[in-house]
């Protein structure tokens, strides 16, 4: 196999992200040579952007926010686990362009899936991309998907069935079984009406926050709180890593490995 150019495509949080970490580690741990980037890019420029890496070769490229619903226009075609979720996270190189693909899915399922029983109720707090893949990995589950964007929210519940009712504007308080956060909010900084707005839950099994790297995390705060189990997004980082990886190689590298370089 010829030196692997892949990436992350983001806007400049490409450049905080821990994907090159893993998957320079997953590369070294394969044998393999190649190398990871961070692809910080403009939404304008995001076509001309998806062409360059086409055109340099590069074997495939992850994608994170904001771009995981916008980028699909710019694809060849989309797996079917994609086009159910309708936002994708990984590019593979196809015959005339990039697949689109998305292993948040699967990530999710390996790093949260058997922490929520059958049954438990489940608030899920997001309308993008993220929450799309969370939807899908907990199908026929019955979800109170919680928005700040009245039209988002609904269309995301009608797309995804009679099981998700959408609860937007935000209620002022609500109490469920699992909480979990699948917005890009987790600080004070990144917005004070939403930490204020969190004061008001109560989680009786526990909070799961899909970001991580905050050093100030009100869903954690809220977890210690209520006196509930927590988990950040780091674990789900690490499995969709490892199922990306996958997909560009054809190699199943062990999930430590991954797990190891984000210690």
């Amino acid at each position: 196999m010829d030196k692997l150019l892949l990436g992350i495509i983001s806007d400049e949080r490409a450049w905080l992200s821990k994907s090159p970490l893993m998957h320079r580690a997953a590369l070294r741990a394969a044998g393999l040579k190649g190398y990871y980037v961070p692809l910080a890019l403009e939404e304008a420029n995001l076509t001309l952007a998806v062409d360059g890496l086409w055109a340099l070769g590069f074997k495939g490229a992850n994608v994170t926010a904001p771009y995981k619903q916008i980028i699909i226009p710019c694809l060849e075609s989309l797996s079917r686990q994609a086009k159910e979720v309708g936002a994708v996270n990984t590019l593979v190189r196809g015959e005339r362009g990039f697949v689109g693909h998305n292993s948040d899915v699967s990530g999710f399922c390996s790093a949260a899936g058997a922490l929520i029983n059958e049954g438990e109720s489940i608030a899920l707090v997001g309308a993008g991309g993220v929450a799309r893949a969370v939807l899908a990995a907990l199908k026929n589950r019955q979800i109170y998907l919680l928005g700040r964007n009245a039209a988002r929210t609904n269309n995301l519940a009608a797309v995804f069935g009679q099981q998700i009712i959408p609860h937007s504007p935000l209620p002022d308080a609500f109490t469920c079984g699992w909480l979990i956060n699948a917005t890009s909010v987790s600080s004070p900084e990144e917005s004070r009406e939403m930490a204020a707005w969190v004061q008001s839950l109560r989680p009786l099994q526990g909070v799961i926050d899909l970001n991580y790297g905050r050093k100030n995390n009100f869903w954690r705060d809220l977890a210690e709180r209520c006196h509930v189990p927590f988990q950040d997004g780091l674990s789900m980082l690490a499995f969709q890593a490892k199922d990306s990886f996958k997909l560009w190689t054809g190699l199943e590298i062990e999930i430590e490995v991954f797990q190891r370089a984000l210690l």
